[in-house]
C-alpha cells in the first residue's frame, strides 16, 4: 500500500502546488498590502493577519482537494481494480499528507510574519519603537509619537489546526454523500447550511437567554452530526457501487 500510495501522492502532485499556492499567495498579498500601507500611510497601529486568514483559507482548500480525492480519486482506484478498503486507505493517505503539508505551511507562513514582519513593519514606517499586542489594543496610547502598535489577531493553536482538519472531514462527508446520492446530496447540504445559518435569527427577539443557549449549542451539534457523518461516509465507501 505505501509504495501505490507513495505513487499516488506523486500524480497528485498538482494539489500540493495549489495548496501551497494559494496559501504562500494570500500571505505574500497580506505581506504587500501592510507593506504598502507602513510606507506610504505611515500609520501608528498595524495588524498580523495570517494567524486567521491563513488558517481559514486552509479549510477551503482542504475542502475542495478532499472533496476532489473522495468523487474522482477513490472510484478511480476502484475501476483500476483496487479494493474498496485499498482504495479507501490511499485515499485518505494522500489527504493526511495534503493535510499535513498544508497545515505545516501555514504554521510557518504565520510564524514568519509574527517573528520577521514587525522588524520589517518598523522600519517600512520609520518608527523609533514597536509595541506588539494580542488583540486588544484599539488605538496607540497618549504621547507615544514614533511607536508602532501592532496588534496580534492570531487564534489559539488548537484552532489553528481544528478549522483546517474540519474543512477536511466537511469534505470528506460531502463527497461521499454525492458519490452514493449524486447531485441530489448537494441539495441536501445547502438546506442544511441555510438552516444552520438562519436558527439563530428565527428565534424570537424576546427569547435572549434561549438564542443564547442556542448560539452555544450549535457547535456541539455541528461536531456531533460531522462525527456521524464521518462514520457514515467510511461505511458508504467501503459498500460504494463501482460505476464504469
Amino acid at each position: 500500500m505505501f509504495t501505490l500510495l507513495r505513487k499516488w501522492i506523486g500524480i497528485n502532485l498538482d494539489d500540493l502546488l495549489l495548496c501551497g499556492g494559494v496559501v504562500g499567495g494570500l500571505f505574500l498579498l497580506v505581506q504587500i498590502i501592510i507593506g504598502c500601507v507602513m510606507r506610504f500611510g505611515r500609520p501608528e497601529t498595524s495588524i498580523t493577519l495570517s494567524g486567521i486568514l491563513l488558517p481559514a483559507a486552509a479549510a477551503f482548500l482542504l475542502l475542495a482537494v478532499t472533496l476532489a480525492h473522495v468523487m474522482i480519486s477513490f472510484p478511480m482506484m476502484l475501476q483500476m481494480g483496487q479494493s474498496r478498503r485499498w482504495a479507501l486507505g490511499i485515499t485518505l493517505g494522500a489527504v493526511g499528507f495534503e493535510t499535513a503539508f498544508t497545515i505545516a505551511l501555514t504554521a510557518l507562513l504565520t510564524w514568519v510574519e509574527s517573528t520577521f514582519s514587525p522588524a520589517l513593519w518598523q522600519w517600512l514606517s520609520g518608527a523609533r519603537a514597536v509595541v506588539l499586542g494580542d488583540g486588544l489594543l484599539s488605538s496607540p496610547l497618549p504621547g507615544s509619537g514614533g511607536v508602532l502598535f501592532i496588534e496580534d489577531f492570531s487564534i489559539s493553536w488548537w484552532l489553528f489546526l481544528l478549522i483546517p482538519l474540519a474543512g477536511v472531514a466537511v469534505g470528506f462527508v460531502m463527497g461521499a454523500a454525492i458519490q452514493r446520492f449524486g447531485n441530489r446530496a448537494t441539495w441536501i447540504f445547502w438546506a442544511f447550511f441555510v438552516l444552520v445559518g438562519l436558527a439563530p435569527q428565527t428565534v424570537p427577539s424576546y427569547a435572549v437567554v434561549q438564542r443564547q443557549e442556542l448560539l452555544y449549542s450549535l457547535p456541539i451539534l455541528g461536531a456531533g452530526c460531522l462525527l456521524a457523518g464521518l462514520v457514515w461516509s467510511v461505511w458508504s465507501l467501503l459498500h460504494a457501487v463501482v460505476r464504469s
